[in-house]
């Protein structure tokens, strides 16, 4: 499986503030996605299986991939 997209994305908290860039990627066949987040921030599936990056201190989305 080769990479089809690889993107940093520049993340901040709307609560708190706090900001940092998170690495995503996609494959090309099968649709698989990896995200990886900056310190104080943590990667989780939402509900409608897309991956939203999360504040550690206040859980609130900073971003999300669809």
């Amino acid at each position: 499986m080769g990479l089809a997209l690889k993107t940093q994305v520049r993340v901040k908290c709307p609560s708190c503030g706090k900001t940092g860039a998170a690495t995503m990627a996609s494959g090309e066949r099968d649709g698989v996605r990896i995200a990886s987040a900056p310190d104080g921030f943590y990667v989780r599936l939402a509900p409608d299986n897309s991956m939203q990056i999360a504040c550690v201190e206040c859980a609130t989305p900073a971003h999300e991939g669809k």
